[in-house]
């Protein structure tokens, strides 16, 4: 019964009186070892845990930074067919859904000014922030995890700001892949002006060609 109890307060040992003094520091010798030894194990299990779990968030870490780099890769790939800018939004909303990325566009050229949205409605407050995005800086915070990243020809409002790194070169490629549209656009609208032009020429030629065949004869 003594020794029941002994073990239900947390002994894991006992000695019978009259016990021997060598004994009994044997046994406290071995407790001690054994304690030592159990918290060497459980330390270095915690540390092996930590260390694991270290080495999970850093995989974890990487395969973010990964998938980010190959949407902005596959959506510059992709930008390279597009033919308007609409269709450049919509790759655009779809790396932005991906990524949970809750945000509002707005493109401000010499040949366009239009703010984009994805499916939601936008209240007046936020057009007339992206509105004037461009008196702001670069990025320019509201606190809340809210902010407006501005660029040259892109401004985009996130209402949910996560990785600033990862928005900052999302709406560089973007610039880049409007700039590429418009000059895209301005050329084909360059080749058709010279068509018509060309057509014109031909037609007016045609005609000189017709007025000097009537006179050559009536000269005969």
């Amino acid at each position: 019964k003594d020794r029941l109890k002994g073990y239900d307060s947390g002994g894991n040992d006992y000695v019978c009186k009259p016990f021997d003094k060598d004994v009994l520091v044997a046994k406290v010798i071995a407790a001690a070892e054994q304690r030592q030894l159990k918290n060497e194990l459980q330390s270095q299990l915690a540390t092996s845990s930590a260390k694991t779990k270290s080495a999970e968030e850093n995989a974890r870490t990487a395969h973010d930074s990964n998938t980010k780099t190959q949407a902005i890769s596959h959506f510059l790939q992709q930008s390279l067919f597009f033919k308007n800018l609409d269709m450049l939004v919509e790759e655009f909303y779809k790396i932005t859904n991906t990524h949970h990325i809750h945000c509002l566009l707005r493109i401000h050229t010499d040949r366009t000014q239009q703010i984009y949205s994805n499916n939601k409605e936008t209240n007046p407050l936020e057009k007339e922030l992206l509105n004037r995005s461009t008196e702001l800086d670069r990025v320019h915070h509201f606190g809340n995890n809210r902010a407006i990243f501005n660029s040259q020809k892109v401004s985009l409002l996130v209402s949910n700001v996560d990785d600033s790194d990862f928005v900052i070169l999302l709406i560089n490629t973007l610039e880049s892949s409007v700039t590429a549209i418009e000059n895209k656009i301005e050329f084909i609208e360059a080749i058709l002006q010279f068509k018509e032009n060309n057509y014109q020429l031909k037609v007016e030629l045609a005609t000189i060609v017709d007025d000097l065949s009537t006179e050559i004869k009536d000269e005969i």
